[in-house]
């Protein structure tokens, strides 16, 4: 017996096999439908998918034989894959690879054996679909290679699309963890923003507390220095009431100044624009004009949306529809939510949140309130706001039932 020695691209071999991840995985009727097919139609006993791994042949498949793995050391297989021709031993008992082969002097008492290579897109041999019997035979014929040849290609076609899809679904995976992270950050970001909102208003409520506490006695302090000055005293002693007064003078001045600097900051606002040089306006300025909606804006420009399918394919738009109608509600849920807050500063950001989801996929009704409604919260224009944001729903509400014929006219609903 002569062990196969191993190809030229071994290490690069077995990381494009780890990367197919399909060692130790269940039986799949896609691989066992080509073993029973490739057994009836070369009438052999035993047909298998083998892989061969670093020490070992494992079966993906196999019909007529129980092991589910061998040593390597022994696998016709591991000769099979030094080619990208099939191999074909008529007898294994007169080729001298295989003489005194536990294989073939036990069971399965291999004779006859014709593998042909399985060579993934990257150009390296996983493995083989084999055909095995313990009769030898006299040929293989032209016809029975070439039947050999299609099912190692059906072959090869279910082992790359089993790690597309395994690809996909881990890219999915990983896309889902990100959005959940993110979300944790943002949750945890904002009640981290309460939290600090609280504890300065506290810390403002304690300073004045301690303000007022060290006033009422400052207080009582000047009024007994007033009335030390209206008493008869000495040269010496009017000049330490005079010192008395002007430290109690400057104590009164600093608990003054600790008032004022506890006093809570006002809210920031965010300003439309710089504003202009020059003197003030006598009269406050006009408020800006509301921004309106055009009635006639359509739903859905389909035109958009059709170009975006044809550049990313159906499977990977309908991935991001689902994405971008989830990142929509949550944004919406937000909005309403500031609505009923009456916070005009987190109207503008769900607003904006919804411009900027909504405006790749052609939601132009959506998308153009969306706008407005943040212009309007901008400017602090509390009856546009509420007319705007009662329009949200509705207008969601038929975006997607646009977004849903149009995914089963073009195929794209699950």
């Amino acid at each position: 017996m002569i062990p196969a020695p191993h190809p030229p691209d071994e290490a690069e071999r077995l990381e494009a096999l780890r990367r197919y991840a399909v060692l130790d995985t269940g039986p799949e009727e896609r691989f066992d439908r080509i073993t029973r097919l490739a057994a009836r139609l070369l009438g052999v006993p035993i047909c298998l998918v083998s892989l061969v791994d670093r020490d070992r042949q494992w079966f993906k498949s196999r019909v007529g034989l129980a092991a589910c793995e061998t040593s390597r050391d022994t696998a016709f297989c591991a000769h099979a894959i030094l080619d990208d021709r099939p191999l074909v031993v008529l007898d294994a008992r007169e080729d001298p690879r295989f003489q005194g082969n536990p294989l073939v002097t036990g069971a399965p008492h291999i004779r006859f054996y014709a593998g042909a290579p399985l060579v993934v897109a990257s150009g390296h041999r996983l493995g083989t679909l084999c055909a095995i019997s313990d009769v030898p035979r006299r040929e293989f014929t032209p016809d029975e290679e070439a039947i050999l040849r299609d099912l190692a290609a059906v072959a090869i076609d279910a082992l790359e699309l089993r790690h597309a899809a395994e690809s996909a679904q881990a890219e999915l995976a990983e896309r889902q963890r990100v959005e959940d992270d993110l979300r944790t950050a943002l949750a945890l970001a904002d009640r981290s923003r309460q939290a600090a909102e609280a504890a300065a208003k506290g810390l403002a409520a304690l300073d004045q507390g301690l303000a007022r506490g060290i006033r009422l006695p400052v207080n009582g302090l000047n009024g007994t220095v007033k009335l030390m000055q209206s008493t008869p005293l000495t040269a010496e002693q009017r000049d330490y009431v005079d010192a008395f007064e002007a430290t109690a003078a400057e104590l009164s001045k600093a608990v003054d100044r600790l008032l004022e600097e506890a006093k809570p900051a006002p809210l920031p606002r965010f300003p439309l624009r710089a504003a202009a040089p020059g003197p003030a306006p006598l009269t406050a300025p006009p408020p800006p004009p509301p921004v309106v909606v055009e009635p006639e804006a359509p739903l859905l420009a389909e035109d958009a949306l059709a170009e975006l399918l044809d550049a990313v394919g159906g499977p990977t738009l309908r991935d991001l529809l689902c994405s971008m109608v989830q990142n929509t509600t949550d944004a919406l849920a937000g909005l309403e939510a500031a609505r009923r807050q009456g916070n005009l500063e987190g109207i503008w950001r769900r607003a904006h949140e919804v411009v900027s989801v909504t405006g790749s996929f052609g939601l132009t009704r959506l998308s153009e309130t969306a706008r407005a409604l943040e212009q309007a919260a901008k400017a602090r224009d509390t009856a546009q706001v509420a007319t705007l944001a009662g329009r949200m729903e509705g207008c969601w509400a038929a975006s997607q039932a646009a977004l849903d014929a149009f995914a089963r006219a073009r195929g794209l609903a699950p």
